[in-house]
């Protein structure tokens, strides 16, 4: 149960900074994508749609967009360990007070 515990206490760890580089990654996305749609529509030489800034700065901020994608990612993933990490300390532990009670 001990080294359980452990290992969810470096997961807790493990989600809080990937929570924090998925914010940052989010976050560097986000004011890219929109320097981007500023740039397009400030240089736009002839009336183009919102859908065609939105299409053309997703193309020219694609490696942000990416990152951000794979740490949304890896904190989904970080999280959901976490989870049955802590769903194995609860059946151990409701296996220890089963083993407590048996022998009581």
């Amino acid at each position: 149960i001990e080294r359980q515990i452990e290992r969810l206490d470096e997961l807790v760890v493990e989600v809080r900074d990937a929570g924090r580089q998925a914010a940052e990654s989010e976050g560097a996305y986000k004011v890219e994508y929109a320097k981007a749609r500023l740039m397009i529509r400030a240089t736009a030489v002839e009336k183009i749609t919102v859908d065609q800034v939105g299409d053309e700065a997703t193309v020219q901020c694609e490696e942000m967009y990416l990152a951000h994608l794979i740490t949304e990612n890896h904190l989904m993933a970080v999280r959901e360990s976490c989870r049955l990490a802590q769903t194995k300390v609860d059946a151990l532990r409701t296996l220890s007070a089963s083993f407590r009670n048996a022998a009581g």
